[in-house]
């Protein structure tokens, strides 16, 4: 069965959508010649404004029409003219701390310099500032000075009287973006703490900040290239994604450990209310218990790729198998020498299973370890000893340092001639054939349990 490798192709959707965006803006900044190169605004040094935009120095630009006043040095100046096709945005500018809501509805207007700008340097209530009440109301509910500290990623609009997120804003993936906090203001104050919540916990503005954050980094070190980028955000998804591995994992392993069963016939992987599998009793119980990285994954992964599906626990359980394995084998070739154990049982679908098991000496002590079930056509001594030299061939034990075999007393295991123990004698005279010592015990309990119950319904 092909088994995925979760903790190494992590899911590179996110990294996808950000080259597509560099690709795409750095193509249209080419055309643009010094837009890139020249911006309309000064480059001052990220500062908290004590007062709210300049709305004086707005003012007189308009009165005296002159684009060419955009700041008192030359600098800003030349930046002016290069952006007298949009008078507007290069006027907003002229404040150190713009506010956010005159650039959402000009994206494609700004050039990689002015976004970074309005990122690192948008206007900030300061402490003495009074927020407003909603218009034409002498009270009500009103913007709340905590929420920008709980939450760093909003940004307020005088001159809308709302927020937005200033990440979504330039690098929401939305197609609709007509929506509260990326296209419009937020100002719904009476649910202003359940909506900043619900947009912080959704998987776009999480794409949106990331994209946001590598832009910013690139912008103040531009020789780290696109690549760097990259690397640092399909590092980040890989090292997330392991840690969402690592709590699915520890629940396989714990329900391994204590003998229970995974999941029922009827479940499916599928968080719910009615879920009877001990798998997803864990995952709910790790969950409720604190686990962040957990919960935010299945809240916001795509459907086919949530981790928790039954074929994926299958693969797990697989991968862990192999990995217990490894390391007993790794433990019996240090120990050269060994012996076998093996019984044939037939199971629910009346199958032959051949369960193998392998004890050695390990650091002075004496290890039984079980190592696999064999699917068998037939139970003859000549099919059953083919499947255990196929075993050992497969791990890599050499039959010469074959020292003991232990089956029961079937006679197409014990068999002198025939028997299993017999034909690998051939192969190795040194494996010594012990009878289980308790075999006959075992069909002695088994024979009088059998009578006693029958008695009882006489």
């Amino acid at each position: 069965m092909p088994r995925p490798k979760p903790l190494r192709n992590a899911d590179s959707s996110g990294t996808m959508k950000l080259t597509s965006f560099l690709v795409q803006r750095d193509s249209a900044g080419a055309s643009k010649g010094k837009m890139h190169k020249e911006h309309c605004y000064p480059a001052p040094e990220p500062v908290m404004a004590e007062t709210e935009p300049d709305s004086v120095s707005q003012q007189s630009l308009e009165k005296s029409g002159d684009t060419t006043a955009c700041d008192n040095n030359s600098s800003a100046s030349q930046s002016a003219s290069s952006c007298s096709s949009d008078q507007d945005v290069c006027s907003s500018f002229s404040a150190s701390s713009p506010d956010i809501g005159k650039f959402f509805n000009k994206r494609s207007s700004l050039t990689d310099g002015d976004v970074f700008h309005i990122l690192t340097n948008h206007w900030k209530p300061p402490s003495s500032y009074q927020f407003p009440l909603p218009k034409g109301k002498k009270q009500g509910r009103r913007c709340q000075r905590q929420w920008f500290e709980q939450f760093p990623w909003l940004a307020y609009s005088t001159s809308d009287d709302g927020v937005f997120c200033k990440h979504c804003v330039f690098f929401s993936s939305c197609e609709n973006l007509q929506v509260n906090f990326v296209g419009k203001p937020f100002n719904q104050w009476q649910k202003a703490l359940e909506k900043i919540r619900e947009h912080g916990d959704t998987g776009k503005h999480r794409d949106a900040l990331m994209k946001s954050e590598n832009f910013v980094a690139r912008m103040k070190q531009p020789e780290a290239g696109i690549d760097v980028v990259l690397d640092e955000a399909a590092a980040a998804q890989i090292e997330k994604n392991r840690l969402v591995l690592a709590g699915i994992i520890k629940i396989i392993l714990l329900c391994g450990r204590q003998g229970l069963a995974l999941r029922g016939t009827d479940d499916d992987g599928v968080l719910g209310e009615n879920n009877r599998s001990n798998f997803n009793a864990l995952l709910k119980f790790s969950i409720d218990s604190g686990n962040d990285t957990l919960k935010q994954h299945l809240q916001t992964c795509a459907s086919n790729a949530t981790y928790i599906s039954k074929t994926t626990q299958n693969n797990l359980i697989q991968i862990i198998g192999d990995e217990i394995q490894s390391q007993v084998l790794a433990e019996v070739r240090d120990a050269k020498f060994f012996s076998i154990l093996a019984d044939e049982v037939t199971d629910k679908a009346n199958w032959e299973q051949l369960s193998l098991v392998l004890r050695y000496v390990h650091k002075g002590e004496i290890k039984e370890e079980f190592m696999t079930f064999i699917q068998c056509e037939d139970i003859t001594g000549e099919t059953l000893a083919n499947n255990i030299l196929n075993a050992l061939r497969e791990w890599g034990l050499d039959i010469q340092n074959l020292r003991g075999q232990g089956y029961d007393g079937a006679s197409n295991m014990s068999g002198k001639f025939k028997g299993v123990q017999a034909r690998l004698k051939e192969v190795n005279p040194k494996a010594l054939y012990v009878h289980c010592a308790s075999h006959c015990l075992n069909l002695l309990c088994f024979e009088s349990l059998q009578r006693a119950t029958s008695e009882e319904h006489v």
